[in-house]
């Protein structure tokens, strides 16, 4: 059953050009409680999410945690901050689940649909890498083949304690190598 009743012409229009996804069978009842399974489906499916206004709690705030469990990429639309649908989207910046969306540009720099085919991420060729310490060299290594790692997992692969990478990370930011992302991952800085 769609609800609300209102995007009756929205699925109708999706069932013409591939279809809909459900676990449930055609025509079930409505039931709320099934409403943050469907948000799971919602952020597996998802390249990347927009939360553009939420409350304190609610669906959007649950798809934006499952997203950024995912290891998917969460943005939120900052707002006013005595505005109540604007305290999830700030909240979920300030503990840096979500990154701030101010346009397209964000979604197209996080998943590289501004790099021309065939290029890859390489500060090899501006830096010299020979400059760096061993275990910064590691560090950009690592970004270089994963493209993106949570520091957790960073510090895992170069075997260095999360309080000393946390150190190197930002001394390679500041050198322009690396990026901070929300959900406290790292990547290279593209080349230019």
């Amino acid at each position: 059953k769609i609800y609300p009743g209102v995007h009756i012409p929205v699925a109708q229009s999706m069932m013409e050009k591939g279809g809909l996804i459900t676990e449930y069978r055609i025509g079930a009842e409505l039931n709320k409680a099934n409403f943050p399974q469907r948000n799971r489906i919602i952020a597996g499916l998802s390249d990347a999410l927009i939360i553009v206004e939420a409350a304190h709690r609610g669906g959007a705030l649950i798809t934006a945690e499952i997203a950024y469990s995912y290891n998917r990429e969460v943005f939120a639309v900052p707002g006013n901050l005595q505005a109540k649908y604007s305290e999830g989207c700030n909240n979920l910046i300030r503990t840096m689940k979500a990154a701030i969306y101010t346009g397209p540009k964000d979604i197209e720099e996080a998943l590289f649909w501004n790099q021309e085919a065939g290029t890859a991420q390489s500060p090899s060729t501006t830096i010299d890498l020979d400059s760096l310490a061993p275990e910064e060299r590691s560090i950009l290594q690592l970004l270089r083949e994963h493209r993106e790692l949570e520091i957790d997992r960073l510090s895992w692969m170069c075997n260095i304690p999360v309080s000393q990478l946390a150190s190197k990370l930002l001394s390679l930011e500041f050198q322009g190598l690396v990026k901070a992302n929300p959900g406290k991952k790292y990547s290279l800085v593209m080349s230019g």
